[in-house]
């Protein structure tokens, strides 16, 4: 992209063969890069640096001949892309997770790669998270083992909660920015959710290392989820024959 490589702040597109890609543009001082490369390994999930910025980059490859099925939660397409953007630099590293769930489906880690910290809220997913699932094919089998863990039954922390605690906790000068940036002043708002971020990772359960899980065993949890749900799936198409 040369010099136009910061022209985007999001960007997601298909081409006639089904591959897709996904591309978001973050503000350095918002996110950590050594803790983005812990979700990006390359490929489909990858990060890199360019004039100030952190390029998350997100991509599948359906080799021109495979069919595409669409997910449960959408037709395929990103629902308000900015709105993932936006979690991500106010601290929510689901899309993160999912990116690195989907490396893992497409085979580019080793059984033994090590999971990064596990987000909270991965069990409860809002729209244009699920659009993201839904946009890369990410199988459900492999989101419900990842989010076996009771962290991702939690909530993360919602703006208005951070916005409360920095107004109780901080200086008078972070408080007037809460204040101005409510009624809609954007560059006080950019600098309102720099500090949230801080905030947020520093103050709050935003993510947790879970008990050393590998590649291999949420892959085998998830095959069991599959085959339990194949079962069921059959035991009901069978009963209702004989019933």
């Amino acid at each position: 992209m040369g010099n136009n490589q910061m022209v985007f702040a999001v960007d997601g597109d298909m081409d006639a063969w089904g591959s897709r890609r996904f591309q978001m543009c973050i503000p350095e001082q918002f996110l950590d890069l050594s803790l983005a490369r812990r979700y990006c390994p390359g490929h489909n999930a990858s990060v890199r640096e360019a004039d100030g910025y952190l390029i998350l980059d997100y991509f599948r490859n359906e080799d021109g001949g495979k069919d595409w099925k669409w997910g449960k939660h959408g037709q395929g397409r990103m629902i308000d892309p900015a709105l993932v953007r936006t979690d991500l630099i106010r601290g929510d590293l689901r899309v993160l997770y999912l990116g690195w769930l989907l490396a893992a489906q497409e085979g580019v880690l080793s059984n033994d790669s090590m999971e990064p910290p596990l987000p909270v809220g991965l069990a409860d997913m809002n729209g244009p998270l699920l659009s993201f699932v839904d946009f890369f094919g990410i199988g459900w089998d492999l989101i419900e083992a990842a989010a076996s863990s009771h962290d991702a039954f939690l909530q993360p922390p919602s703006r208005e909660e951070m916005v409360s605690k920095i107004c109780a906790k901080f200086d008078y000068e972070t408080a007037c920015l809460v204040c101005v940036a409510s009624k809609g002043n954007p560059p006080v708002g950019l600098e309102l959710l720099r500090r949230l971020a801080a905030v947020s990772r520093k103050k709050s359960p935003s993510s947790k290392t879970t008990d050393h899980r590998n590649v291999g065993h949420i892959l085998a949890l998830a095959k069991i989820k599959g085959q339990k749900r194949d079962n069921t799936t059959r035991d009901r198409k069978w009963g209702g024959v004989n019933s």
